[in-house]
């Protein structure tokens, strides 16, 4: 009696046109994913992580494709005295102009504030600081250097091994903790004239609509998106819950 070969562990390798192909089907979704977050369904975000990987980490493909491409990336440099947490590719803002105000974040992109510059790949992905934790972090003042911090390629990995392909935005425990603002040692608040705290994240009173991982993962999606020229900067009204912002205080 012949024995069956057991197939369990094999590996199909792909040829390179397949590859691409599959690289440019996650480029078009990502794009998609994008456009939905930028409609207001926020939880698109973390399905971008995903996708984000298929495209950078694809191996040979992944290397063909990107060549030379640069990548976007913040120009400046925080003071070295800086005691707060450092997120260059974001912003928060404060609706009070309702009777429920909010807060939330938005990417770097929407609103062009900040001086950018273009650096190869691996600059990019695995040196470029996108999050230090602020120098109370652990309860004691801790120097620059001896702070957590993070790369896009840490961040991007976190997101897809967190939560990944099976998002599901209204049910995901993780969701909620990564949307929080003082998941990234940031706390917003809605201040009287005197300067009395009247509501604050930190506590729930005022709610976050759009959480820091969220628009941390937008921009690096854009970032994505436009070194492979699939997506320009374009203004901030164009992202549903984007008003112009009124009162901001970040602690």
């Amino acid at each position: 009696m012949s024995k069956r070969k057991s197939k369990v562990g094999k590996r199909v390798k792909l040829s390179d046109e397949r590859a691409e192909a599959l690289i440019h089907a996650s480029l078009e979704t990502l794009h998609s994913l994008c456009e939905a977050f930028d409609r207001g369904r926020v939880g698109t975000a973390f399905s971008m992580a995903t996708e984000a990987s298929k495209i950078l980490e694809g191996g040979r493909a992944s290397e063909a494709m990107r060549g030379n491409k640069y990548f976007l990336t913040y120009n400046f440099a925080y003071p070295v005295e800086n005691t707060m947490p450092e997120i260059p590719l974001i912003g928060g803002y404060i609706n009070n102009e309702t009777d429920h105000p909010y807060a939330s974040f938005w990417p770097e992109f929407s609103q062009n504030i900040l001086p950018s510059r273009r650096i190869p790949f691996k600059d990019w992905w695995r040196r470029d600081v996108i999050y230090r934790a602020e120098a109370f972090e652990t309860g004691a003042f801790l120097p620059r250097e001896q702070r957590r911090t993070m790369t896009r390629e840490h961040f991007v990995r976190q997101m897809r091994n967190t939560l990944g392909a099976h998002i599901d935005p209204d049910q995901h425990e993780e969701l909620e903790t990564l949307q929080r603002a003082d998941a990234y040692g940031i706390i917003l608040d809605v201040c009287d004239e005197a300067g009395k705290i009247l509501l604050t994240t930190e506590d729930g009173s005022l709610p976050v609509r759009v959480g820091p991982a969220a628009a941390m993962m937008r921009q690096i999606a854009f970032e994505v998106l436009n070194a492979y020229g699939l997506e320009e900067e374009r203004p901030a009204q164009q992202i549903a819950g984007l008003p112009n912002a009124k009162t901001l205080n970040l602690r």
